[in-house]
């Protein structure tokens, strides 16, 4: 049974944004052009308000309007997407004030709403080239450029918001810049007194507002992608104030150019009448970088716009309201299915006929911006005292105030909608109505998979926010755990406004549950609620879970000691008898843990040392379910990166590991010695199995710091990585956490003293350097050329031995492998000792040179990029006429038969570099090749003669070739 309740939502929480190699948080300068392509794009769109109203009206429209609606949306969706940095943005707004039902409303419409607007950008494109180029103004070829054109803008929403917001930068720029060009040269012709014209008897009032709430809205799409933005809570207002300057300026300042340059007339000011002002002010080439500026910026704005939807998308996904497949990111951090699901709808919508559908994407707009404004005074008022980074600076009025203006505007653009679009966008209404059932009914079925655990955790990290700021023990009293619980708040504050909604609605058989339990009397007098709860009630509830005795604690370390022992059971996450509530109450007793342990000024006490060491074991050491791909690494394409698996743990995990790492960092190294000891440590190292990246990230920190605190049990610890590195190489080559064991050994071998103990050699030649063979070495690759690398800088002697151990395991058929060796081989050239340069020259050389031979031209073009290297030529020219033959065979093979251009290219470049280092060598390299490939010539012509010789003989052989014999047949 859904709930119509409202939810506090979890502020920020640990699916957030996984840790993945190739994902990076979007900075402020790409966020600024984010949001100037979500709300503008450039001044591409503006000449009808000078059509409508005249120049005097256009210009002050765009100062005054922006104070109406876009200073307000602006300031809203800082204070919320700082609230909630969270993907998702205003789903989650509105999830928290009107209920999960209302937020999927909004989500739908939202959704509805970007994708119908996304798909005009690819059709307004072609049409701006179909002047230059007449094959795409219809038919096949206009089909097939759409889908070129959409696959490759999605493919760059794929590869991150990071690339996707610096090719925002370059294409911003690029719009703008020819704007300023124009403005310099078009000083001179300006007259200011062509800006004051006005003639309020022929304005078309309709036309003006709505052409500016059009290029001034869409300020709240960037909040969906809070989740991805580097320290939001500062990030997301001061990208928002430079965009609302950068927006204004990059509407007012053209049409100032536009209309104090050339004589008005309105009737011209119409779509892509500034390219025309540009050929007036500067030339035809002004107007083509317009045309071109104006062609691009569509681009932009469908990045932006797509970036919007899919992590609006995914935000939605993690909350269970929509399946699950489409929280799954790719390695980049990007949502794959919410990207090809958005891209999909923009192809299907971009062949229809768009007017009706376009004002109807308007009029959702306007319903959706009504349920924002709505959730920020209801959240404002129900929630004051939630943790804002930032805050609008006005009270509850003032809050209600700043959204009077901009729901007046809303109402006359929805009054002045036909009844055309009126029906269309009740139809996608309805719709919206529809798929929510529709949804739980497949949900109930089992026919698609919804996250559960998301969306049932809701609050916590907010709750959390608000224990840190109490004292541990004695402000954490009241919770009201009615149809919705409340954060905790002081002694005798308990009133009405102090209320924060912490756990969703309880399902109803756990309110059953919850109703035949024990309630404390004083419960019944402070909430004003019925069927309420206390904190204390909560902690101390005899739940049939835990076999607990209920107590009531007389000392601090007591009450620790039986939160401690409550945060011992383990929930699986997948059991459907598992309640919800209980889930989500350890995890407030965890995060209760973390705040006392971080408050506290003095060590953890001994007597809570054992009891918190076993809740740590029983948490963290758990048997492993089986990898989810069974085969190998390199079963799978070259290019892909094996997929991360999230624990559905991870919620109760991250804070476990949080307390191991402080109680390590916080308690001296002889008490905790006698806790953490050799069994303990060999069970966390079994951890690192796991293929949760998240938690093997959580594990190195652990585990690095045990190591560099217990100097006793170094020897011990490295024993024991070792055997998990050799049992990989010679035995499984499965297994998940071999980057992070290796970058802990980096670390390891940089401490190394000189000279090395054998020990240390043994390990680099018995176990570094026969990883170097797996088949899935590139995943763990530039972690082992790290601590190899570290060796040699240490000892450069060692620099031999490595570079026979890597050519001795050199692949045959992996090209990936080869590539990544390749550059592993030149960057120890740099380090070898110069006095072992003539006894490599020959073995490394000659590989390198059946690299630069091979058919794959990324390695051949990767082997040739070798010749860049100073001291990989030096070591070729130190070494003998021998290495130089062998070099000179390679480039001449290359020249003659190798397949790809470039590579040829390349291999002409190296050449004539050599001959002018070495001439004498090369010509004497190319005399002695001529010489084998003439006695191997002439060994062959020998080699024919003799089997000629052989053929006659044999043919004079009767036993060999007997004479035929005829039989006569009679018929």
């Amino acid at each position: 049974m859904e709930s119509n309740y409202a939810e506090y939502v979890a502020l920020g929480g640990e699916g957030s944004a996984p840790k993945l190699d190739k994902f990076q948080k979007v900075s402020i300068v790409p966020l600024i052009f984010l949001i100037f392509y979500e709300v503008s794009g450039g001044p591409f769109g503006v000449e009808d308000t000078v059509r409508a109203a005249g120049p005097f009206l256009a210009l002050l429209g765009f100062l005054i309007f922006p104070f109406i609606w876009s200073v307000p949306e602006a300031l809203i969706t800082a204070e919320m997407g700082t609230m909630f940095p969270e993907n998702g943005g205003y789903v989650v707004w509105v999830s928290s004030a009107l209920g999960p039902y209302w937020g999927f409303q909004l989500g739908w419409m939202k959704w509805l709403s970007g994708v119908i607007d996304n798909a005009l950008y690819p059709v307004l494109f072609l049409d701006y080239l179909k002047s230059a180029i007449p094959l795409f103004g219809g038919g096949f070829p206009r089909v097939i450029a759409v889908l070129v054109l959409v696959l490759a803008l999605t493919y760059m929403n794929y590869r991150g918001l990071t690339i996707v917001g610096w090719a925002a930068i370059l294409l911003g720029i690029f719009s703008l810049l020819p704007f300023m060009v124009m403005g310099i040269i078009a000083i001179p012709r300006i007259k200011p007194t062509r800006w004051i014209m006005v003639d309020l008897n022929k304005v078309n009032w309709g036309l003006y507002l709505n052409t500016l709430f059009w290029n001034l809205n869409y300020w709240d799409s960037i909040s969906t992608l809070a989740g991805e933005v580097d320290n939001p809570g500062k990030t997301i207002p001061r990208a928002l104030f430079y965009a609302v300057i950068l927006v204004v300026l990059g509407y007012f300042f053209p049409l100032l150019i536009g209309t104090g340059a050339m004589p008005v007339n309105r009737e011209l000011w119409s779509d892509g009448y500034l390219s025309e002002v540009a050929k007036v002010i500067g030339g035809v080439w002004l107007r083509c970088w317009v045309q071109a500026a104006s062609a691009l910026s569509n681009m932009g704005m469908f990045v932006a716009e797509m970036s919007s939807d899919s992590f609006q998308l995914l935000g939605m996904a993690e909350r269970g309201m929509v399946p699950e497949f489409f929280a799954k990111r790719s390695r980049y951090g990007t949502p794959l299915a919410a990207i090809l699901f958005s891209a999909s709808g923009v192809v299907l919508l971009s062949w229809l006929s768009f007017q009706e559908i376009v004002a109807a994407e308007n009029f959702l707009y306007c319903f959706g911006m009504l349920m924002e404004f709505v959730a920020f005074v209801t959240l404002r008022r129900k929630f004051p005292s939630a943790e804002r980074p930032y805050k609008v600076p006005l009270g509850k009025k003032g809050a209600i105030l700043l959204c009077v203006l901009p729901s007046l505007l809303i109402f006359v653009v929805l009054a002045l909608a036909s009844f055309r679009v009126i029906i269309i966008s009740f139809s996608a209404v309805i719709i919206g109505l529809v798929l929510r059932p529709c949804f739980k009914y497949m949900e109930q079925k089992r026919w698609l998979t919804f996250s559960q655990e998301r969306h049932k955790q809701l609050g916590c990290v907010g709750l959390a926010l608000e224990v840190e700021r109490m004292d541990p023990i004695q402000d954490l009293v009241f919770v009201f755990f009615s149809p919705n619980t409340t954060l905790p708040c002081a002694q005798g504050k308990e009133n009405d406004s102090n209320k924060i909604f912490l756990f969703p609605q309880i399902e109803e058989e756990e309110e059953e549950e919850l109703d035949r339990q024990k309630m404390s009397p004083s419960t019944s007098t402070s909430s004003p609620k019925k069927n309420s709860k206390t904190l204390h009630d909560l902690f101390e509830q005899e739940s049939p879970h835990f076999n607990i005795p209920a107590s009531s604690p007389s000392s601090g370390n007591e009450e620790l000691i039986s939160t401690i022992s409550y945060c011992t059971f383990v929930f699986t996450f997948t059991d459907p008898s598992e309640s919800p509530a209980q889930r989500d109450l350890k995890r407030l007793q965890l995060t209760r843990l973390v705040s006392i342990l971080k408050s506290s000024k003095k060590a953890v006490h001994e007597k809570v040392l054992g009891p918190l060491v076993t809740m740590i074991s029983a948490n963290l050491f758990r048997p492993l379910p089986p990898p989810s791909n069974p085969g190998s690494i390199s079963d799978l394409p070259e290019e892909e990166d094996p997929i991360s698996i999230f624990s559905p743990l991870w919620s109760h995990l991250q804070i476990v590991y949080e307390i191991l790492l402080k109680l390590v960092n916080s308690t001296e190294q002889k008490i905790l010695r006698e806790y953490i000891d050799h069994c303990f440590l060999r069970n966390l190292l079994a951890l690192f199995q796991s293929e949760d990246p998240r938690e093997r990230e959580s594990l190195k920190n652990v585990y690095h710091k045990i190591y560099s605190k217990f100097i006793s049990d170094r020897s011990s610890m490295r024993k024991s990585m070792t055997e998990v590195l050799l049992n990989y190489v010679f035995e499984t080559e499965k297994h998940p956490g071999i980057a992070d064991l290796l970058e802990i050994w980096g670390t390891i071998i940089n401490g190394f003293t000189v000279p090395l103990k054998e020990e240390h050699k043994l390990f680099l030649m018995r176990v570094l350097i026969p990883l170097h063979k797996t088949k899935g070495m590139q995943v763990y690759h530039r972690q082992l050329a790290y601590c190899v690398s570290q060796f040699v800088q240490k000892e450069p002697m060692l620099g031999g031995v490595v570079v026979r151990g890597i050519l001795r395991y050199w692949p045959v058929t992996n090209t990936q492998k080869e590539i990544l060796l390749i550059g592993e081989l030149e960057d120890l050239v740099e380090n070898l000792d110069p006095d072992q340069y003539r006894k490599l020259a020959l073995p490394l050389c000659t590989q390198i040179t059946k690299c630069i031979n091979s058919w794959n031209s990324q390695v051949a073009e990767r082997a040739l990029y070798v010749w860049n290297n100073e001291q990989f030529v030096k070591m070729a020219l130190i070494g003998t006429v021998d290495v130089f033959t062998v070099i000179v065979e390679g480039m001449e093979k290359n020249l003659k038969w190798h397949w790809s251009k470039s590579v040829r290219q390349l291999t002409e470049s190296v050449k004539v570099m050599l001959e002018e280092m070495e001439p004498d060598m090369y010509s004497k390299g190319l005399m002695d090749m001529e010489a084998k490939e003439s006695t191997a010539h002439l060994e062959d012509i020998n080699r024919k003669k003799k089997w000629e010789t052989i053929k006659l003989e044999a043919d004079k052989n009767q036993f060999l070739n007997p004479h035929r014999c005829y039989i006569r047949v009679s018929y």
